[in-house]
């Protein structure tokens, strides 16, 4: 789990780091009004504050139906319903963390009236709204039944073996002398 918390953290900050906030004007500007995803986005640092206190509402929601999610998967003992709901858990809990870390930090360049810093952490707050979206969808996909395809799987071989022998008997195995994930290049 900390190392999921890790990945989410690196990859806002990265993400945070490395994407301007593009202007209603078209230029790039972090602190005139702006337009990220179609959406207009605050330009105050009152309006951030609000945004992140919104966002970290919305993000604890995602968390507590995810959470009821799990727990029905749970009851149920559907497995593989079971692993995607928790990993898209673990993710979206890092993601609180990260936006609660980031509002911490916002509120306080606010008070210090650090517009870089205000940016900043808005854009981590921002990043981490929108991936945990992401994850609330896929999440519920998780549970969709068509989603999961449970069956076996089998292979037809048509043809003479090596040496010539024809396969008579659809029973009988090849043992090649090596297992096949080995084959594989992309080991």
């Amino acid at each position: 789990m900390l190392r999921n918390v890790f990945a989410a953290t690196a990859m806002v900050l990265a993400v945070a780091w490395f994407s301007p906030v593009q202007a209603a004007d078209g230029g790039v500007s972090g602190a005139d009004a702006a337009v990220v995803g179609g959406k207009m986005v605050p330009s105050t640092p009152e309006q951030k504050v609000d945004f992140s206190s919104s966002a970290l509402s919305e993000l604890r929601g995602y968390v507590k139906e995810v959470s009821r999610l799990t727990e029905t998967a749970r009851r149920d003992g559907n497995v593989e319903q079971l692993q995607c709901l928790t990993n898209r858990l673990t993710s979206l809990r890092a993601l609180v963390q990260v936006t609660e870390s980031a509002d911490s930090a916002m509120r306080s360049a606010v008070t210090e009236r650090s517009s870089d810093l205000i940016d900043h952490e808005f854009r981590k707050i921002s990043v981490a709204h929108s991936k945990s979206q992401t994850l609330a969808s896929e999440a519920q996909r998780c549970t969709n039944e068509q989603v999961t395809n449970n069956g076996d799987t089998s292979i037809r071989v048509e043809g003479p073996l090596e040496g010539g022998e024809a396969l008579s008997d659809p029973s009988y195995t090849v043992d090649i002398g090596f297992d096949v994930p080995q084959a594989s290049p992309f080991n």
